[in-house]
């Protein structure tokens, strides 16, 4: 498979992920310690949900669909949304001062997404 095929399921997925992810935040089923939502932006959930959706959701969504239409904007849309995604992971470690092991699977999407961008350039 290319790159464009890759990079058109590890963006969809994340997508998708971020998706349920915020759906589960903001209704308050992800089981998250008290001490962990009040470091939440305005300590809400909902606002926790609605900026996993803007940073991670919408940015992958888009990227799956450049990709599955063979746009060439997609090597560098790959790179750039990969390195929005692992920048995203150290904020929200920095912020909420937890660890899970959702986040290094996810830096390791957003290095994947990364190394994927740069695969279509050197063909």
């Amino acid at each position: 498979m290319g790159a464009r095929v890759w990079i058109t399921l590890v963006a969809g997925l994340t997508a998708i992920a971020a998706v349920a992810g915020a759906v589960a935040m903001a209704l308050g089923t992800l089981g998250m310690p008290e001490e962990v939502e009040d470091r939440l932006p305005f300590g809400s959930p909902v606002a926790g949900a609605a900026a996993l959706l803007l940073v991670v959701g919408v940015p992958n969504a888009v990227l799956a669909l450049l990709a599955r239409r063979g746009d060439p904007r997609t090597g560098r849309a790959a790179v750039a949304v990969g390195l929005v995604l692992v920048g995203w992971i150290v904020v929200q470690v920095l912020v909420i001062r937890e660890l899970s092991p959702l986040q290094p699977t996810f830096v390791l999407v957003g290095v994947l997404l990364v190394w994927l961008g740069t695969r279509p350039a050197r063909a």
